[in-house]
């Protein structure tokens, strides 16, 4: 998690208690809340998440 989400989640979410995903719950509940910076964050994990499960990323490698 980075900086600022870590930030927001304590801001935000202090009151849950960790495990079993239930922080990323209650950020996904306020996700209108969120930093800009977190939102960004955000976005760029799920790109590069989305980005590894679509093959290795190395041009001219084989993928089953």
């Amino acid at each position: 998690m980075s900086a600022a989400c870590r930030d927001d989640a304590l801001r935000l979410c202090a009151n849950v208690e960790p495990g079993a995903g239930r922080v990323a719950a209650c950020m996904r509940d306020k996700r209108s809340e969120l930093s800009t910076d977190c939102k960004r964050d955000l976005k760029t994990m799920r790109a590069e998440r989305r980005k590894g499960a679509h093959g290795s990323g190395v041009p001219g490698a084989a993928s089953n």
